[in-house]
């Protein structure tokens, strides 16, 4: 079964969200007046009504704040985890037969170059 949302950018999605948010309180609002005289019990509804929907947003937000910082703690568990891995390769070399410790050390720093490079591009 295929998953609609994933296939759409999250800001189009929010702002969807958003704008039927808006709609639905713009007609609950005239429904509402149109059944009832006294303007101020409507008005009374409708900030009930934003209320709840500024409530909704803020739960979105925190949702989409906790997925970040998982997403976030990951990131920096892999790049800890690929730092001891090039650290015990860089010892482990030393216990290889003459002459390819210093060829197997020296490959090392040329990838972690390479990798030092490449995290700084991304990140910037």
């Amino acid at each position: 079964m295929k998953e609609i949302m994933y296939d759409h950018n999250s800001v189009l999605i929010v702002s969807a969200l958003f704008v039927c948010m808006l709609l639905a309180m713009e007609i609950g609002f005239r429904s509402g007046r149109r059944k009832q005289a006294c303007a101020t019990e409507a008005i009374t509804q409708a900030n009930a009504v934003l209320a709840a929907m500024l409530g909704l947003l803020a739960l979105l937000l925190a949702f989409t704040f906790s997925a970040a910082l998982q997403r976030y703690e990951n990131r920096s568990q892999t790049v800890v985890a690929e730092a001891n891995a090039i650290g015990t390769t860089y010892l482990r070399a030393q216990l290889l037969p003459k002459g390819m410790p210093d060829e197997v050390q020296a490959l090392l720093r040329q990838y972690l170059g390479v990798r030092v490079r490449r995290a700084w591009r991304v990140t910037s």
